[in-house]
């Protein structure tokens, strides 16, 4: 006679569950809690979020429902067939809205709420606004001429001007965007893409044409062009030299005399910072200026 309980220890839970269902047949709804438990398992081991998780299983559960209703759609139950009907059309409604939804959630944003939700974030407070609409931007006009550049580490890096004002102005939190243009001989026409810019500040090398003609009087005129073309703008213009004639204040305040009397609609908008030509290092090596230059843009752009 085989040993009873030696097979019964040897034998598998499968094979347990069945010997059971055999002698009790309700025990087969264990198979379903074992399916449900596996299902659980599964969730919880991909989705790490204990709460998309539940959200999950609950769902779950309601589809579990769903498909008994249907098992039973075909027995005559009276009313049973229009409850399939009003589950099956809602349940797809419902799928066809939530794919939407997180399609568009991720993609676009909206609905904003629930995309928040699923990446665990916080919603903001309903009077907080962003301030990304509220960062100044910033064009940096130079000239890509070697012989135009202040620093002589910048000459040898085969960097401009532009590239150390950029590090300088990079602190200014306010800012959100600074773009470079370069002039030279065969590209200096810049006013459509700075005026397609239109930032809140231009900060501009006096001599940026120079070279671009024969001329320096054809030089001047295309520096005095742009900045009407640039007049038309929200702009504020900041000019920077290191010409000797503009060294001091009185000289200085006479030039920016000259240009708003040449260009009216720039009063008030236009600024002038003067380097002294005896300054080996302007930009990128003396801090003096350097926070000078971030005080000056501060000032202008509201910020100080």
């Amino acid at each position: 006679m085989a040993n009873t309980n030696n097979s019964i220890v040897t034998a598998n839970p499968v094979t347990l569950l069945r010997r059971a269902m055999q002698a009790v047949p309700a025990v087969r709804y264990a198979f379903g809690v074992v399916g449900l438990a596996a299902a659980v398992a599964i969730i919880l081991g991909i989705i790490r979020d204990p709460k998309i998780a539940f959200f999950g299983i609950a769902f779950m559960f309601v589809l579990m429902f769903i498909l008994v209703i249907f098992a039973n759609a075909a027995k005559a139950i009276p009313g049973i067939r229009a409850l399939v009907a009003f589950l099956a059309w809602a349940t797809s409604l419902l799928f066809v809205a939530t794919l939407l939804a997180v399609f568009t959630s991720y993609v676009f944003g909206i609905p904003q709420t629930f995309a928040q939700y699923l990446r665990g974030e916080k919603p903001p407070p309903p009077d907080s606004k962003s301030d990304a609409g509220l960062k100044k931007t910033v064009a940096l006009l130079d000239s890509a001429s070697p012989d135009l550049v202040f620093d002589d580490r910048t000459r040898l890096e085969r960097l401009t001007n532009a590239n150390d004002i950029y590090t300088v102005l990079l602190p200014i939190k306010e800012i959100g965007d600074i773009r470079t243009f370069l002039v030279s001989p065969t590209n200096w026409n810049m006013q459509p893409e700075v005026i397609k810019y239109n930032p809140d500040l231009l900060i501009i090398h006096r001599s940026c044409f120079e070279g671009t003609t024969n001329n320096l009087k054809t030089d001047d005129e295309r520096f005095d062009q742009f900045l009407r073309d640039m007049a038309k703008t929200k702009s504020k213009i900041f000019v920077y030299t290191r010409s000797n004639i503009l060294a001091n204040e009185s000289a200085k305040a006479e030039w920016i005399h000259q240009t708003e009397t040449l260009i009216p609609a720039l009063k008030g908008r236009i600024s002038l910072f003067t380097f002294r030509r005896d300054w080996q290092k302007t930009f990128r090596d003396n801090d003096v200026v350097a926070n000078e230059l971030r005080y000056q843009v501060r000032a202008i752009l509201g910020l100080a």
